[in-house]
């Protein structure tokens, strides 16, 4: 069983911080610490050292400028890599020993925020724009280039004993149901061609109950078959990113209610097969009450069985749809 937390916005003298250091010990969690070129600061520098000597494992969370997108994409594969590098040069100066590097494969910013909150008009327009183009010529060969890009870095970092642990937005799930690439290529996030470590579906419900159609259940029906069909396609890789707690770079996004509702996602995924997951924040729950509300649940509840509903039917039917769509699009 695996336990990650996402850890974005968190500053440096909080995460050293040695209550912090001893919730992470006690409930054995490996904080994914973010790294804008912004957060190399000796501050940081020194937090890092300090959870390494602590002897915790440590991921770290490469991040791009916001004018290039913040999130890696097929267009900024390059530029990660030189992120990537730069990210462990800073570590290796500050004497931290790093575990995990996590690949967050999400559109550019600015994308991100007209798809998650922009008119549905222009959310249609966007997806109409990367279908049309899905193919071309120009398109094939950004692709093909981004995956060489990325697949050399994941083997680079494996040969050094660094983890790669690429989070991956929810449509991928999909992708992963089907055996298909189609929505990898849509939105230009390379998710299984790389051979990461480790897969990790964004599945916050939180998140996906705004944006789903009535009921609410549709949201954890599809948290459950996405788990699944990860399980089902990548094994002992497949892993799970759940929230929200806090907010993330958007800075508007649904939290969760209770702990409850991470209860709920927890069992859920273990059900499906899913045992290792990343949760969004450490911030969260260091600032939403006691933290120990949010991560005895985290780490202690068991698998549960969803019921075989209408929810869960109208999830398997989008899944066979996507797949259709992608032997079509291959023939």
């Amino acid at each position: 069983m695996r336990r990650r937390i996402w850890c974005e916005f968190l500053p440096a003298d909080e995460l050293a911080a040695d209550a912090t250091i001893a919730l992470l010990q006690r409930f054995e969690l490996e904080p994914l610490v973010a790294l804008s070129p912004e957060a190399e600061s000796p501050a940081f520098a020194d937090a890092l050292a300090k959870l390494s000597r602590a002897g915790i494992r440590l991921g770290l969370w490469p991040l791009l400028s916001d004018s290039e997108g913040y999130w890696p994409s097929e267009p900024t594969a390059d530029a990660f890599v030189s992120r990537v590098h730069a990210v462990q040069r800073f570590a290796a100066a500050a004497g931290a020993e790093v575990a995990t590097i996590a690949v967050d494969l999400e559109p550019p910013l600015g994308v991100t925020r007209e798809l998650l909150g922009g008119p549905l008009r222009r959310r249609a327009q966007i997806f109409a724009d990367q279908l049309a183009h899905i193919d071309t010529p120009e398109r094939r060969a950004q692709r093909k280039a981004a995956c060489a890009t990325l697949t050399r870095l994941r083997g680079e970092l494996g040969d050094s004993g660094i983890e790669t642990l690429a989070a991956v937005v929810p449509h991928v799930a999909l992708d992963l149901a089907a055996t298909s690439d189609f929505w990898q290529a849509m939105l230009r996030t390379p998710a299984t061609a790389p051979d990461w470590s480790a897969v990790s579906v964004m599945l916050y419900t939180s998140i996906l109950e705004q944006q789903l159609p009535p009921p609410r259940s549709l949201a954890r029906a599809l948290l459950f078959e996405a788990a699944r069909a990860t399980a089902a396609t990548m094994g002992p890789r497949a892993s799970l990113s759940i929230g929200l707690v806090s907010h993330g770079k958007l800075g508007d996004e649904p939290t969760y209610d209770s702990p409850r509702d991470l209860e709920r996602d927890v069992a859920l995924a273990r059900a499906a097969g899913v045992d290792d997951l990343a949760l969004f924040s450490l911030e969260g729950t260091l600032r939403r009450g006691a933290p120990e509300r949010w991560l005895r649940p985290y780490v202690q509840t068991a698998a549960i069985m969803p019921p075989d509903d209408l929810a869960r039917m109208v999830v398997r039917a989008t899944a066979r749809g996507v797949g259709l769509l992608s032997r079509l699009r291959r023939a």
